[in-house]
């Protein structure tokens, strides 16, 4: 898996820029609502699920489908910056966390 990198300081403007890139690499629009996705991520604990970031976004009033997150998930986790760890327990949902 290819990482794009763009300058050495370290957090969330060096990802939201790593992003930036991938996203402009694969012929994909910067939205709103992946950089508000991606704003979250930034907040959450070393682990978290899909269906609880989508209820931590709609509780703050965030207008963002389910489909927005599980498909800007993927995006970050295909650019390097997230990994998605699958549990082995029967209806359970994957774990991600940032690299």
């Amino acid at each position: 898996m290819e990482k794009y990198i763009l300058n050495e300081n370290s957090g969330k403007p060096k990802m939201a820029a790593d992003f930036d890139v991938f996203l402009k690499s694969k012929e994909k629009r910067i939205t709103f609502e992946r950089m508000k996705v991606l704003d979250y991520i930034m907040g959450e604990e070393l682990y978290f699920n899909a269906d609880d970031l989508y209820l931590t976004m709609r509780t703050e009033k965030t207008q963002i489908s389910r489909a927005t997150i599980y498909n800007t998930l993927s995006l970050l986790c295909e650019a390097g910056l997230l990994v998605k760890n699958n549990t082995e327990r029967k209806n359970s949902s994957a774990l991600y966390t940032r690299v």
